[in-house]
């Protein structure tokens, strides 16, 4: 392990080698589009379980209602 003999030199080539790129103007705002549309939280009519859809109605751990038991 070699000592360090200059550390404002070490910390220089540092910032100068290992720099990352810059980043975008502040100023230039370009729209981001979302990575996916988030739905709201519903009730399950049957089971009363939260899950996310863009309509309210069954989650899709319970079974389809039966039209006959209507």
């Amino acid at each position: 392990m070699t000592s360090i003999h200059s550390p404002a030199a070490l910390l220089a080539h540092r910032l100068r080698e290992l720099l990352p790129p810059r980043l975008p103007d502040p100023g230039v705002r370009r729209p981001v589009p979302p990575d996916r549309e988030v739905h709201p939280l519903r009730t399950c009519d049957g089971c009363d379980r939260a899950f996310r859809s863009p309509t309210p109605g069954r989650c899709r751990d319970c079974p389809a209602p039966d039209a006959r038991a209507a």
